[in-house]
């Protein structure tokens, strides 16, 4: 990974697969059957929406694989959009409700990208480039204050 300047395109690339892999994932995946519940379509969006916009919300690996699935399930049916899509992406990983992303929860965020392979192309080899690409994501951070906001980010996919 070379240089600083490298590192940075990368994280940069790697940041814009990570917000845009929900915008686009229901063109990859086939329909996703849940075995949870019989709830109406609208009625599952209500459920979602409440549950990541309370203020106590259980956060496990488990728990945001199914949300997960449940947010590509809403998109590919039209139930939210692509700005609510990447917002409770963005707010699954804000694991201390400050409505930021810090290094450690931007590095859950990229790491859970990669895993489930929503960001094609893109496979660090260690856990130290994957944290040079959180590193050069900062750049994100217009106003340096150490966080990747929510409105820092769309401005990052306006300009895309």
């Amino acid at each position: 990974m070379g240089s600083p300047l490298a590192a940075t395109c990368w994280a940069r690339s790697l940041v814009l697969y990570w917000a845009v892999c929900v915008t686009i994932i229901s063109t990859c995946v086939c329909a996703h059957e849940h075995g949870h519940s019989h709830s109406s379509p609208s009625s599952k969006a209500a459920q979602f929406r409440q549950r990541w916009d309370a203020t106590d919300v259980i956060r496990d690996v488990e728990h945001i694989k199914e949300d997960l699935a449940t947010l590509v399930d809403m998109q590919s049916t039209g139930q939210m959009t692509d700005e609510e899509i990447t917002f409770y992406f963005f707010r699954m990983h804000d694991f201390d409700d400050n409505t930021m992303l810090d290094g450690i929860e931007f590095l859950s965020a990229m790491q859970h990208t990669i895993d489930h392979g929503f960001a094609p192309g893109v496979e660090p080899k260690s856990l130290d480039d994957i944290i040079r690409l959180v590193d050069g994501a900062f750049a994100l951070d217009t106003n340096n204050d150490g966080f990747i906001s929510y409105p820092e980010l769309r401005v990052t996919l306006k300009q895309k």
